[in-house]
C-alpha cells in the first residue's frame, strides 16, 4: 500500500507543477514586448478617416495608444471615458495624441465602425485585423485591452494590461501631468 501511496503523491505533485507552469507559461506569453523607457517601435498606419500616422509623426507629443476591439465592453467603456476625458478636453493641444487600435477581424469592420459612431468616438482609429501593430507591443496571446503612453520624447512610460475605472483614471491622471 505504501509504494501506492508514494505513486500517488507523485502525480499529485507532478500536475501540481503542471498547472503552475502553464499559468508561468500564460502570464509570460500574455506580456508587452514593450517596457517602460522603450522607445516607440516604428509603425505607420492608415486612420479610419485615410489619415497616415506614423510614429515619427507622434515624436514631439504625449501619445495614448489603446488596443481595442468590438467585442470587449471594457475596452469600449474605456473608449467612452477616453473621448470624454482625454480626447475633448486635449484634442487642441498640439502636443497631445490618442490612438485606437482595433484588432477586430475583417468581418467585424463594419460592426465596430458603427459602434464607434454610435459611440461618438472621434478621436483617430486604425484598424489592424492581422494585429500587426499590436504584435509590436504585445505577444500574440495578449489580450486586447490594452494601453501604452508615451512621452514627448518618444519614450514609452506607462503599460496598462486592462480597462477597468481605476486604470483609466491612472491613464487621464498621467496624461494631464505629461501635459503641464
Amino acid at each position: 500500500m505504501k509504494p501506492f501511496l508514494v505513486l500517488f503523491q507523485l502525480l499529485i505533485v507532478g500536475l501540481v507543477s503542471l498547472s503552475a507552469q502553464t499559468k508561468i507559461d500564460r502570464e509570460r506569453d500574455s506580456r508587452f514586448i514593450v517596457a517602460v523607457g522603450d522607445e516607440l517601435p516604428h509603425f505607420a498606419a492608415a486612420t479610419t478617416t485615410a489619415d497616415l500616422i506614423d510614429s515619427d509623426f507622434l515624436r514631439g507629443q504625449v501619445v495614448v495608444i489603446q488596443f481595442t476591439a468590438s467585442w470587449c465592453p471594457f475596452a469600449k467603456a474605456q473608449m467612452q471615458h477616453f473621448e470624454r476625458t482625454l480626447w475633448q478636453r486635449h484634442a487642441s493641444h498640439a502636443d497631445f495624441a490618442i490612438l485606437g487600435i482595433s484588432t477586430d477581424l475583417p468581418t467585424d469592420t463594419a460592426t465596430f465602425l458603427d459602434q464607434m459612431a454610435e459611440m461618438q468616438i472621434t478621436y483617430p482609429l486604425v484598424l489592424d485585423p492581422d494585429e500587426r501593430l499590436y504584435r509590436l507591443f504585445v505577444t500574440p496571446k495578449g489580450s486586447v485591452t490594452r494601453t501604452v503612453v508615451i512621452d514627448r520624447n518618444g519614450l514609452i512610460i506607462s503599460l496598462f494590461d486592462d480597462a477597468l475605472p481605476r486604470t483609466n483614471r491612472r491613464i487621464v491622471r498621467l496624461v494631464r501631468r505629461l501635459l503641464k
